[in-house]
């Protein structure tokens, strides 16, 4: 049976159950006939044995039965097929029923099929932005990562050795990724803020961060947001030997640390500093342990402690930092 005669016969079936007061109308042996050929669509050829008894009384059963039964091996597609066109030959209700409902399922098919290609429009312009997106950042990193290799390896071959010792706990290789000015930040303390002695600092990062609360200097701690460097410049006024000496550590994770100095120069009247690297800056992880170190320099100026936090891209570092001047012991 063909696919558009199965429709029919579903819809012939639908109407016949749906529209009851209108096949009620039809004449008695038409509707005896449409029930015997429904018993043979549904179930073949009639067999007695297999039946229920009819009631003395029930004549119309017996009448339905009689008309099974004389529609013999007729084959069950026969008999949809049958039913259907006796319901459209007695009904004319039952064809501008069925055009409704064709144009019904029609409009129902086809505004399913819009949907489920719209869906998947959509699933595929999901899926080319995420591609796109994924291609994007990992072109960034490998930006990234060439231009800290690349900075890092200008500034090895650039920066002139300094004297001095650049602190324990550092590790990896000296990076200093270029950043731009709007991402530094710079913090002058002065040489009179002095705190205890470096001899007396504890090495233990919980501990050193104890003892700075101890010490009621609001000069002690920074926040390095991501992508940014601050520079912490510490005075030099007088001519002669001078020993800066530091100690730092993180919250969290580890921070790019470097040592300046800007030397005073006079110039038209009036002073401007001129940078010298003393130590390059180099990734130090000093979450647990404190990093410290000491400097002596003979010039006037301002040293320039670098906090760089260039290279991370998603976290701010916090800094808790305790610096010392004083003279050079001979």
């Amino acid at each position: 049976m063909s696919a558009a005669d199965s429709l029919e016969f579903k819809l012939a079936l639908q109407f016949y159950k749906d529209e009851a007061i209108t096949v009620t109308s039809l004449p008695y042996d038409t509707k005896i006939m449409l029930a015997a050929l429904l018993k043979q669509a549904k179930h073949g050829p009639c067999d007695p044995d297999k039946e229920e008894a009819l009631g003395w009384f029930d004549w119309v059963g017996a009448d339905r039965r009689a008309a099974w039964e004389d529609l013999g091996d007729l084959p069950q597609d026969d008999a949809k097929a049958q039913f259907s066109n006796t319901l459209r030959e007695s009904l004319p209700e039952f064809e501008r029923w069925r055009t409704v409902e064709v144009d019904r399922e029609r409009a129902a098919a086809e505004e399913a099929a819009r949907v489920r290609e719209q869906a998947e429009r959509e699933r595929k312009e999901r899926l080319r932005k995420f591609e796109e997106d994924r291609a994007r950042l990992e072109r960034e990193r490998i930006e990234l990562l060439q231009l800290q290799q690349r900075t890092a390896a200008e500034q090895g071959a650039q920066s002139p050795a300094g004297s001095g010792t650049l602190g324990s706990g550092h590790t990896g290789p000296a990076t200093t990724p270029s950043t731009p000015q709007t991402n530094s930040v710079s913090a002058d303390i002065s040489s009179s803020r002095r705190t205890a002695p470096a001899s007396s600092v504890p090495t233990d990062a919980n501990d050193f961060v104890a003892f700075l609360a101890k010490q009621q200097n609001p000069d002690t701690s920074i926040v390095v947001e991501r992508g940014g460097v601050v520079k912490v410049r510490v005075p030099n006024p007088r001519p002669g030997k001078t020993v800066i000496s530091w100690s730092f550590c993180t919250e969290d994770y580890d921070i790019g640390f470097g040592l300046e100095f800007e030397v005073a120069m006079e110039g038209d009247g009036a002073e401007e500093a001129v940078p010298k690297s003393i130590h390059p800056v180099q990734r130090i992880d000093c979450s647990k342990t404190v990093s410290s170190g000491q400097h002596c320099e003979n010039s006037t100026g301002f040293w320039c402690l670098v906090f760089d936090n260039s290279y991370s891209i998603f976290r701010q570092k916090t800094v808790h930092f305790l610096i010392e001047t004083g003279s050079a012991k001979q």
